[in-house]
């Protein structure tokens, strides 16, 4: 089973985002993600990569996006463009977003599109991949919220039929959207998200890794 697990972490300095991302690792964490919107300086990320062996994920989400970076986005594009030339393994950038449209051509995008408020019918759904795919992803994330049980199946069903022809990160957030966070690698996810710990999490219905890979691990025996 390729059931891989990114762990991502936040903090306000680099010394505490360094040492987060090498507890990930530690973990058993397969990739890590690095959430640099909410360091107060983005002085010295060029030495993350270096910190660990797994691949890192560089992030700046904007606010209205879940996320803290309050910059133009000329200076968001700025600032994954660096990561990407640091040895970061991948930028995460949002569909439609000026700063993608600045990184167009990039190496390594992973294109995310979330939906903090619903999970939107199957069609829509398929539009963001097409057009994800169209503005040069090399991973897609779509990322819906759960609203009742019912929407886990929706997405499930969405990835499952997309994941041997694209390279695709899909769950639902939220309580009601456990079970395809938890899922999402069996239906064909390149890999789902978890947190360092309890009142550590980026997005709301993340499980701690270690209670996250005792899950999986149960489900496979």
């Amino acid at each position: 089973m390729n059931a891989r697990i990114c762990v991502s972490t936040k903090a306000q300095s680099l010394g505490e985002l360094a040492k987060s991302i090498v507890e990930a690792e530690k973990a058993g964490a397969d990739l890590v993600e690095a959430r640099l919107d909410y360091l107060h300086s983005h002085e010295g990320i060029e030495m993350i990569p270096g910190l660990v062996k797994i691949p890192v994920i560089a992030t700046a989400r904007r606010v209205g996006e879940g996320g803290m970076f309050d910059g133009s986005e000329e200076n968001r594009a700025r600032l994954l463009e660096k990561a990407i030339e640091a040895g970061f393994a991948h930028i995460d950038v949002e569909l439609g977003s000026k700063a993608l449209a600045n990184l167009s051509g990039k190496r390594n995008l992973i294109v995310s599109w979330h939906d903090f408020n619903s999970t939107p019918e199957v069609e829509k759904l398929e539009e963001v991949l097409d057009q994800a795919t169209r503005s040069g992803a090399e991973i897609t994330k779509v990322v819906t919220t759960a609203e009742r049980s019912i929407d886990n199946i929706k997405v499930l069903r969405f990835l499952a039929r997309h994941a041997r022809s694209h390279r695709l990160v899909c769950f639902a957030m939220g309580e009601e959207g456990l079970p395809s966070r938890i899922l999402s690698p069996l239906f064909g996810s390149e890999f789902t998200y978890a947190s360092l710990g309890r009142g550590r999490e980026t997005a709301p219905g993340q499980l701690p890794i270690n209670e996250l890979r005792q899950v999986l691990r149960e489900l496979v025996l």
